[in-house]
């Protein structure tokens, strides 16, 4: 039984993750008549087409039916594991709480730090793209925001920092061969 109850656990926690990576692919890939996903560009014409309340049912949906699969099989999951004894409980507890903090902040310090260096980059390099909005006093603004970020990461420890570049490392692979069978760019005209 307590057997049966571990391969259960193991299950649902495996399946806690499919509805969020479903919404993100659902996301990326839906199709209106304005063209290729929902983008900033083209809500004027899904707005002009009638199309909007479609996709907005669609967006709550997805993000219900995905929230409501995570809640359920997270509560599978939980209740199977604290059925288990000492040594099988352990497994709920790989990832403390303070741990995943310290690296969600290193990630989005590192997001923000790129974001400030990306605004003087292409301030220089592309002065003509129409900005709906214009960070003042380039490039001491980002220049401020990117000092402050480095501060703040630099006080992470280093188990951290490796974590970071291991999933950064793993991230980036598995963008860059999704990249490589679907990139529209690189498909013949």
């Amino acid at each position: 039984m307590t057997r049966l109850l571990y391969i259960v656990a193991l299950v649902a926690c495996a399946l806690t993750i499919v509805p969020p990576l479903w919404a993100l692919y659902v996301s990326f890939s839906v199709q209106t008549d304005a063209g290729p996903g929902l983008g900033f560009e083209n809500y004027r014409d899904v707005l002009s087409q009638g199309q909007f309340w479609g996709s907005l049912w669609n967006s709550f949906l997805t993000a219900f039916l995905s929230t409501l699969v995570s809640i359920v099989l997270g509560s599978m999951a939980a209740y199977a594991l604290v059925r288990f004894p000492f040594q099988v409980r352990l497994l709920a507890g790989l990832s403390p709480i303070g741990k995943v903090a310290q690296l969600v902040n290193l990630g989005t310090l590192a997001a923000f730090f790129m974001v400030c260096a990306s605004v003087i980059v292409l301030r220089k390099t592309r002065p003509e793209l129409k900005r709906p909005f214009r960070t003042p006093w380039v490039p001491l603004v980002p220049l401020l925001g990117m000092g402050f970020c480095a501060f703040l990461m630099a006080g992470l420890p280093a188990i951290t920092w490796e974590a970071f570049f291991i999933w950064s490392a793993f991230g980036l692979a598995t963008f860059f061969f999704y990249s490589r069978s679907h990139s529209e760019l690189a498909e013949p005209s």
